[in-house]
């Protein structure tokens, strides 16, 4: 009754893209199987229970669609433990569709901008790594031309703390007997 009442609810919100897994087991398949914008779990579910569902996504990290809990008001303790281990809002089952909206539209907010900034920082993290790739080719890494015939032996590497960092080095053959070393360490890294 409660997942029919609930289904009906969600398709008054506009919602009609809906999975029902009967039990939690099912629940964590589907959530496997494809990506969620939210999931809706109650806690009271055959075999593996919503605490164990909840337990099971938090292995998943940043991954794990974000989670309202469904309970009765009565169960007070079982929701405090699910926002515990990661639920973000807890709905009573009565499915009040004033209340299913404003929690699900915040929830569905949240992931949104979640979802922007994890994009965002992939992105900076592109630019980062484009820049270090910029910056190690500038830095020679064979020095064998710059000293041939010469007594000593020249190595160096260069290995930023970050992504980016502000150090150099280079060698320059000035004439037949000496060689030139530049090493440049900018600290405070801005």
């Amino acid at each position: 009754f409660n997942r029919l009442l609930l289904t009906r609810r969600l398709a008054e919100l506009g919602y009609h893209d809906v999975a029902l897994p009967e039990d939690g087991q099912q629940g964590l398949e589907a959530i496997a199987a494809r990506a969620f914008d939210a999931v809706l779990l109650d806690i009271e579910m055959p075999g593996l229970d919503g605490i164990g569902v909840l337990d099971r996504l938090r292995g998943l990290g940043a991954e794990a669609p974000p989670v309202i809990v469904i309970s009765a008001l009565t169960e007070m303790t079982a929701i405090v433990r699910c926002i515990e281990l990661g639920a973000e809002d807890f709905l009573p089952k009565n499915f009040d569709p004033t209340l299913l909206r404003a929690r699900l539209s915040t929830v569905l907010e949240k992931k949104r901008l979640r979802d922007l900034a994890a994009q965002r920082l992939a992105a900076l993290e592109a630019e980062l790594e484009s820049a270090r790739s910029a910056q190690v080719s500038l830095v020679p890494h064979d020095f064998a031309a710059i000293i041939a015939g010469d007594l000593i032996d020249v190595y160096a590497a260069m290995i930023p703390a970050r992504q980016v960092g502000g150090d150099l080095y280079d060698a320059v053959r000035l004439n037949e007997r000496t060689v030139l070393f530049a090493v440049g360490d900018v600290s405070g890294k801005g």
